[in-house]
């Protein structure tokens, strides 16, 4: 008897740890909500879960607008608001918007710029302050939002950029295992030389699917609408987000847009992201390509290829350190591009 119940226990004991493994696993690195939640809910019907795990994830379900959860009685607001104040340390290579220090050569002839419009580089000191919230209004459907206003200042040039940032979002579970969600995105950089505004449209349907127990995907397809001073362009894009049984995230995506005259617009891009877990650290990697053309200069036609790699490795819980590249290669040599990046990331305060 006494050996029945010590297997039992032992069995039960294996049963919580693997149950915690996978719900690690679902939760290492993902920057997709709903897919890590629906990872969660598929190992704690298969594998049960603590009840410290069991209660983190029946409050992550009902944020998501399932409002039993995994039915226990505590409820969540319908309508949530918080602050936040984010510090900023950076570094950029044109702080002001300003030109290249080099001449521009075109079909033989050598143009100089003016010495009070080239590009400064330095570190970069602020704060981002802002809001976000949720407003749930239906089964599996909400509403994000949020806004934001930063300064960060250049300590070595005296002078600074600002930004503005506004979001709302329409997460919407049509049945099944397939989404549809919509996005329109407001934003604003101002610096010395330059003001950039830029907004956009997104429709995205989605499905989730599950393959074993190796992985969870989430295969999405979208359609995008740009609107940039001087030109609107339209953009198909199709990604999938996916968790691996062993921790590992992987986020892949592809863009087209159609072709606009006399404007420098994107034509086609891609990107690939990865996070994993290090001995406790998040470690993440993104790798992008984009190719933009369309604009033309004293007749020159302008092509511009970039690519970039960025590392993220998370320090402590709320402190990351970020290093990365950028490479533009231009058919106008005047535009390429070779500049580090890093800065120090932190998590947001709430308030």
């Amino acid at each position: 008897m006494r050996k029945i119940i010590l297997l039992f226990v032992l069995g039960l004991i294996q049963s919580l740890l693997l149950s915690q493994e996978a719900s690690a696993s679902c939760l290492a690195n993902s920057g997709n909500e709903r897919l890590t939640n629906y990872c969660l809910a598929q190992v704690v019907s298969e594998w049960g879960a603590s009840p410290q795990s069991a209660l983190m994830i029946d409050a992550r379900l009902k944020r998501e607008g399932y409002a039993n959860g995994l039915g226990f009685p505590s409820r969540i607001d319908k309508h949530d608001l918080t602050g936040f104040v984010t510090p900023i340390i950076d570094y950029s290579d044109n702080i002001n918007g300003g030109n290249p220090d080099k001449p521009l050569v075109l079909g033989g002839l050598k143009f100089t710029g003016d010495p009070d419009l080239i590009q400064k580089a330095g570190v970069l000191l602020g704060a981002r302050v802002g809001f976000y919230g949720r407003s749930i209004v239906g089964e599996g459907n909400y509403i994000d939002h949020q806004a934001s206003v930063s300064y960060e200042h250049a300590p070595q040039h005296g002078i600074g950029i600002k930004r503005l940032n506004a979001s709302v979002c329409s997460k919407n579970h049509l049945g099944g295992l397939l989404y549809a969600d919509l996005c329109a995105v407001a934003g604003r950089q101002i610096k010395q030389l330059s003001d950039q505004k830029n907004q956009t449209l997104n429709m995205t349907m989605s499905k989730i699917i599950r393959i074993g127990n190796s992985s969870f995907n989430e295969v999405k397809l979208g359609a995008l609408k740009n609107y940039n001073e001087g030109f609107n362009q339209k953009q198909i894009a199709a990604g999938i987000d996916t968790i691996f049984a062993n921790g590992l995230f992987s986020s892949a995506t592809i863009r087209l847009g159609e072709a606009v005259s006399d404007e420098l617009a994107l034509r086609k891009a891609a990107s690939l992201n990865f996070g994993y877990s290090v001995k406790g650290k998040p470690v993440s990697m993104s790798l992008s390509i984009s190719d933009a053309s369309g604009s033309q200069m004293i007749g020159v036609a302008r092509r511009d290829i970039t690519k970039s790699i960025d590392l993220v490795y998370g320090v402590t819980p709320k402190v990351s350190l970020s290093v990365g590249y950028e490479n533009v290669d231009s058919s106008i040599d005047y535009f390429d591009v070779k500049a580090p990046k890093f800065g120090i990331r932190f998590s947001a305060i709430k308030f």
